[in-house]
């Protein structure tokens, strides 16, 4: 499973770069970005390369998905805490009670009523 991960990944590389290469003019055009709340305020960005803006659109997305995934793996690891917690003390409880002494009363079978 780890070779078809990698070769996916040199794949998914390999088309990346040929996209960038065939389309050179057109990545490397400047683009300005413009963010204008009416009646606030107006901001525009420095002329920017497209790449760029793709590149780091890219990025933000790939950290937006790491802190989730790492906020997830932190949540699950408090509740795996606390299940072991909970499984060591009815562990626990269990040994008690299995090291109780036994009682030397006969075991009675129940009677069966007769059905009305």
């Amino acid at each position: 499973m780890r070779y078809v991960k990698v070769l996916l990944l040199v794949l998914f590389f390999a088309a990346s770069m040929l996209f960038f290469v065939q389309n050179k003019d057109t990545v490397t055009q400047s683009f300005v970005l413009v963010l204008s709340v009416p009646l606030l305020f107006d901001l525009r960005s420095i002329p920017l390369p497209f790449y760029l803006i793709v590149l780091a659109s890219f990025l933000v997305g790939g950290l937006v998905c790491i802190g989730y995934f790492l906020s997830e793996r932190f949540r699950l690891a408090g509740q795996v805490k606390e299940l072991r917690i909970k499984a060591s003390n009815l562990e626990r409880e269990l040994n008690q009670l299995r090291n109780l002494p036994l009682e030397n009363q006969p075991y009675q079978t129940p009677v069966d009523e007769p059905e009305a």
